[in-house]
């Protein structure tokens, strides 16, 4: 209609300036946007291309203008039209594809109103609750809600309508068949279709989620039912371990104690009939009992050294030494051994060793040597046995001491030679053995070379003799100190300190008559005492100048007694020196700890008693 009346318009004034109506009909089209009106114009000249001259050509110039913009138009409008349509179709599209989304989607949706009825839904959750669509539609949503979790949605919903704030939780749910399920539901608040407050609410099956975390939940508990009973379990083992391990040391102790007693008593008694006897026949049997007492005693060491190794209760001590006295204690020990077989027996000592000081535990680097060495010995018929030592120096107060003893003995096969370093194990089998021995020198060699940081190992071939070899770490000691003590001082030297006062408290009668035997054999002094008591009344109304202590004693022991005698007037300095069977090394640290100045182990060897007296006896304590 706004097109006719311009149309008129620019028909009655075709005396204005051709101008104006064009400009009226350009401003028209313009609404429709510049885009637009190109490409009508555009589709315009591409249709005047193709036609004929017409009448058109007469009309004055202002029409053609009118004329050319009222076909503008007409082709905007067609293009918008078009252009509308298009936009129909792809709503519809969306639509379609939005509603099929919805429907299909893999969770379920409704609308609930704020009385909690089911306004709309897909059909994700008609088929989740299992009901048709249009039967659920109106429905209120806390009949498919179990239970309490029923009366907890709709404070919720009340409290997502009030406040605005979604919420999200699990619900136990039912279907409309009565089958139970666990649903995931998330609730958010928005307007119904008219407007209405409602909540749109998300619903997903977590079944089989939720049974999974029960599942692992009751595993998770079954679990640490388990944990209980296996700590309780453990705990059990561990109380019987410990009952196990004190009872294995009181074993220990009992027998270390029970076995060194009487040794001493054999081995001391037979070395008085030995000193005494002027029948060489007679001499020669007390000399050979003599030799098994020690054989039996050296096993019982071994035993024991054993049994303390696996219980973990054998410590080293560090003590200052030189490798030439430990190799000339060596050559002590086992050249009457080789003397006795023919065999020559060569100790090389490098000068620039024979003075090496280090630190370490001399005596059972010492023990090593001498069971290899002794096996060397022992298994070779005849020829020569050699000790060779070398020390590899290295960064900081370390060295490695390297010691191999070879030997032309019987040699060891291939196969035999692991078995070697088991317990009770030898190279000869047992019902055809032609040496000696327990079998437990290799074992306690090994372990003590272990516990000093060190192995043992060997080459050999039978028939052609062995290189056995062990290394151990010791410390580097200062080039000046304190002197290397000498071996074992000889009894002769008793002489220095005859009529020398001495207590010996001893509860066993024949280790009491053998020690009082020899100490007075050496020039000295000596009052007894059978248990502790007895050695404190002494102690309180003599004077001297040192005291054998006894541990395991009836009335008072050895202990107690020490403490007691200490707390006399001018006894705080008295040597006091435990001569006990409890040989271990925490047996030590006790006598110590009760007072005593130092400890020397049963059976007693009369070297070492006198080694011991001699050093504190030199102390010149007068009474």
């Amino acid at each position: 209609m706004t097109v006719g009346m311009e149309e008129r318009k620019a028909m009655t004034d075709r005396d204005q300036p051709a101008g104006d109506g064009a400009d009226l009909l350009s401003g028209s089209g313009a609404s429709a946007g510049p885009d637009l009106r190109s490409r009508a114009e555009e589709s315009l000249r591409r249709q005047s291309a193709h036609r004929e001259a017409s009448a058109e050509a007469v009309l004055p110039e202002s029409a053609q203008r009118t004329l050319h913009e009222l076909r503008v138009y007409q082709v905007e409008l067609e293009m918008q039209n078009e252009e509308l349509r298009s936009a129909q179709v792809a709503l519809e599209a969306a639509r379609a594809r939005n509603v099929e989304l919805y429907d299909l989607a893999p969770v379920g949706y409704c609308t609930v109103s704020r009385q909690g009825l089911i306004l709309e839904a897909n059909l994700s959750a008609a088929t989740l609750l299992g009901i048709q669509r249009a039967t659920l539609i109106g429905q209120p949503l806390s009949r498919y809600i179990q239970g309490d979790d029923a009366d907890r949605f709709h404070l919720q919903r009340r409290q997502i309508l009030d406040t605005g704030e979604p919420l999200s939780g699990e619900l136990r749910m039912l279907t409309a068949a009565g089958t139970p399920f666990w649903a995931q539901l998330s609730a958010s608040a928005a307007p119904a279709a008219d407007g209405t407050p409602a909540l749109y609410v998300v619903l997903s099956d977590v079944t089989a989620r939720k049974q999974a975390e029960l599942e692992l939940a009751r595993h998770r508990d079954h679990l640490e039912e388990l944990v209980q009973e296996r700590t309780a379990a453990l705990a059990v083992a561990r109380d019987l371990a410990e009952a196990a391990s004190r009872a294995k040391s009181t074993f220990l102790a009992t027998m270390s104690h029970e076995l060194r007693t009487p040794m001493t008593g054999v081995m001391g008694m037979l070395e008085l009939a030995a000193r005494r006897t002027t029948d060489s026949k007679t001499h020669a049997y007390l000399a050979k009992a003599l030799g098994a007492a020690q054989s039996l005693l050296v096993i019982i060491n071994d035993i024991l050294d054993l049994s303390r190794i696996e219980a973990d209760r054998l410590r080293l001590d560090c003590r200052r030494f030189t490798l030439g006295s430990l190799l000339a204690q060596l050559r002590s020990l086992a050249e009457p051994l080789a003397n006795a077989k023919g065999i020559a027996l060569r100790v090389h000592v490098p000068a620039a060793l024979a003075e090496y000081a280090v630190l370490g535990d001399d005596l059972r680097l010492g023990q090593i040597l001498l069971n290899l060495t002794g096996n060397a010995i022992k298994f070779t018929p005849a020829g020569s046995v050699s000790v060779r030592v070398t020390v590899s120096d290295e960064p900081g107060d370390e060295l490695c001491l390297r010691c191999e003893i070879e030997d032309t003995g019987i040699g060891i096969a291939t196969a035999d030679q692991d078995l070697l370093f088991e317990p009770f194990e030898q190279a000869d089998c047992l019902l055809t053995r032609q040496n000696g021995g327990s079998g437990l020198g290799l074992t306690i060699s090994r372990r003590l070379a272990h516990l000093m940081n060190g192995e043992i190992g060997l080459s050999s071939e039978a028939g052609f003799g062995s290189v056995f070899w062990c290394t151990v770490r010791l410390r580097k000691a200062a080039a000046a100190g304190a002197p290397v003590a000498a071996p074992g001082a000889d009894e002769r030297v008793a002489i220095r300190h005859r009529g020398k006062r001495i207590l010996l408290v001893e509860d066993d009668a024949v280790v009491r008559e053998f020690v009082r035997e020899l100490l007075e054999h050496a020039g000295l002094v000596v009052d007894t005492a059978e248990d502790g008591w007895q050695a404190v009344v002494l102690a309180t109304t003599n004077r001297y100048h040192l005291v054998l202590m006894d541990i395991a004693m009836p009335n008072v022991d050895g202990f107690e007694a020490t403490r007691l005698i200490r707390a006399l007037p001018d006894c705080e300095e008295l040597p006091i020196i435990a001569l006990t069977a409890y040989a271990f090394d925490e047996d030590r640290a006790r006598c110590l700890a009760a007072g005593m100045n130092d400890h020397l182990a049963k059976p007693v060897i009369p070297g070492a008693l006198f080694g011991m007296l001699f050093a504190w006896l030199d102390r010149d304590r007068k009474p």
